[in-house]
């Protein structure tokens, strides 16, 4: 019996540390924050947020008038989220379902999702997804509006007993789609041009800081492995040179 017990120790230890890996996914960060935004986590009172601040799931946040929120979804900051003024969410992650937006207008941009990994948003008319794609939701108690930026989005309507409805209707790039409160989707109707331009605009400028923070983490990264492999040449050398120093020879005592 006593030769399993280090097994045993083992998979405990592989068991407490998968556990606490997953805990550590299902958590995301605050990246920025303008204007008047309010965070509350479960069991805590609402605080200000702050940049790198861990969002749990359940954590409920309002934006005021004049200002935004963006939160990552994963450690590289390439899935995210940026909610907008005077709007309201619940930070879910139930699976595929990542955010609720309850009321007002957020945009989501997604650039590293794990393979066969879906990311949705469910509002209280519909539920949108894809896997690896750009799009803005506006949500209201009666209505969504689902408009796409980049790639295509996937929309299904919600049945009053809360479940999903079988069907899923596409919106490509540069089109939308309005649900009404227990309705399928409706038809697809072009974004208007000015619209299309706001939404790529602030997709290129999240994507550019992503490009940034990336090439800096990437910089920080060839510098530590170069000050690391420099001070192992430095310590061969110094090694070498003691090597090659004659060893001092006893000294003899002189008789007179």
């Amino acid at each position: 019996m006593k030769k399993y017990i280090p097994l045993i120790f083992s998979i405990i230890f592989m068991i407490e540390l998968a556990i606490a890996s997953s805990a550590l996914a299902e958590k995301v960060k605050v990246v920025s924050v303008e204007g008047d935004v309010e965070v509350t986590l479960p069991g805590i009172k609402p605080q200000k947020p702050k940049v790198d601040m861990l969002i749990e799931e359940g954590t409920k946040i309002e934006t005021r008038e004049a200002s935004s929120i963006e939160i990552a979804f994963n450690a590289e900051a390439t899935n995210i989220v940026k909610v907008e003024e005077n709007s309201s969410v619940v930070v879910k992650l139930e699976g595929d379902e990542k955010i609720e937006l309850i009321d007002g207008e957020l945009f989501v941009l997604l650039k590293d999702l794990e393979e066969g990994s879906t990311f949705k948003v469910r509002t209280p008319c519909a539920v949108s997804g894809a896997r690896g794609t750009g799009w803005w939701v506006k949500a209201a108690s009666e209505f969504t509006d689902v408009s796409v930026f980049d790639n295509k989005v996937f929309v299904q309507g919600i049945n009053k007993d809360g479940s999903l409805m079988k069907k899923e209707y596409w919106v490509d790039k540069g089109y939308e789609r309005k649900i009404n409160r227990f309705q399928k989707p409706g038809k697809r109707r072009r974004v208007s041009a000015k619209r299309l331009k706001r939404m790529e605009k602030s997709i290129r400028m999240k994507e550019a800081r992503m490009g940034k923070k990336r090439a800096t983490r990437e910089a920080k990264k060839a510098a530590m492995i170069a000050k690391r492999k420099n001070a192992k040449e430095e310590k061969v050398k110094r090694k070498r040179e003691r090597r090659r120093r004659p060893k001092p020879r006893p000294c003899r005592s002189s008789r007179y």
